[in-house]
């Protein structure tokens, strides 16, 4: 009799336990876009913009939002489908502010900040909009589906898988990247969109082949404002040698920029390699009131301020420090 009713519980328990996995969402690998800085994000980069503390979970409203809810939908820049779209036109972080101005055709730096490299691709579009004032739509986006530059093999490809050996850019939990502007689009107001499909959840194709990455996977989205105008007016990206390999899409038309004034920080940034930063503890420099400031000594290496103590730490082989961007660049 004891038996029967220990055998009992334990089928209860197991039961308990399959129904919890199977309305558990799968494990969560946060990120957003840190260069150019999302609508979210772009307070931390110095913007005067509303601060969402909360920029590494644009993701749809969740896993079991988007795929078990929605079927699958999701806002263009990460809010959830039904609301509210904090991060489109109208909503508290789409402000309008332009982070980052560009040349078109050239080379744009792109870094995204990650929890953990969480297996999955990246994607980029992009859509020449010119009116801050009214949602972006995904079929504008669609439009421009930007090829990123492999630095292994000098090749392009519009998706970029994050845990790629040959080709991963990840670095201290910063992933560095460079997309290809398309070569006759401008825009006073163009809407850049990153979106990471993750990898690292058990799922089943609609082939019925199961594996981990396949079926529906949590995904995150970014959304940056930036303005992209003919040669000689652009700052912030960079080219590459004619001789480069690439592949693009070519544009069926060309929006011509009017004036526009925009709040821009100045720079120009290339991702960096795989080589991990080498840090170590204390500095010799007062902090202030600034987070970080350059090596006066070394253009290789700044000074990370924490609690008013400063940390030496050095760029990776290849790239340097620039305090307009606050981040590592390529030399080149």
């Amino acid at each position: 009799m004891q038996h029967a009713m220990a055998m009992t519980r334990l089928r209860l328990a197991l039961s308990l336990l399959v129904l919890l996995a199977l309305h558990c969402s799968p494990v969560h690998s946060h990120g957003r876009l840190y260069e150019p800085p999302g609508r979210s994000t772009a307070f931390r980069r110095g913007f005067n913009t509303p601060a969402n503390y909360d920029d590494m979970s644009l993701n749809c409203g969740g896993f079991d939002n988007q795929w078990n809810v929605q079927g699958g939908k999701c806002g263009v820049c990460g809010d959830p489908w039904q609301g509210p779209r904090e991060n489109e036109a109208g909503g508290l972080y789409a402000t309008g502010t332009l982070v980052r101005q560009y040349t078109m055709g050239e080379y744009m730096p792109i870094v995204i900040e990650i929890t953990a490299p969480h297996k999955g691709w990246y994607e980029f579009r992009l859509c020449p909009h010119n009116d801050p004032n009214t949602p972006v739509s995904l079929e504008c986006l669609d439009q421009y589906k930007l090829h990123i530059y492999l630095h292994a093999n000098g090749t392009t490809v519009n998706r970029y898988h994050s845990l790629d050996e040959t080709n991963t850019g990840w670095v201290g939990g910063k992933v560095y990247l460079l997309a290809k502007l398309p070569d006759y689009v401008t825009c006073t107001q163009c809407v850049l969109q990153w979106k990471w499909h993750a990898g690292n959840s058990w799922g089943t194709d609609p082939d019925g082949t199961s594996c981990l990455g396949c079926g529906p996977q949590e995904e995150f989205y970014g959304c940056a404002d930036i303005a992209i105008y003919p040669p000689g007016q652009g700052i912030g990206g960079v080219t590459l040698p004619a001789t480069t390999p690439m592949t693009t899409t070519t544009p069926t038309t060309t929006i011509t920029p009017t004036n526009t004034t925009a709040t821009t920080p100045t720079g120009t940034i290339v991702p960096t390699t795989t080589t991990t930063p080498t840090t170590t503890t204390a500095g010799a420099i007062t902090c202030g009131d600034r987070q970080f400031q350059p090596d006066p000594n070394d253009v290789n290496c700044y000074y990370h301020c924490s609690n008013n103590i400063p940390y030496h730490q050095c760029c990776p082989p290849g790239t340097q420090w620039s305090q307009t961007l606050l981040t590592c660049v390529w030399t080149k």
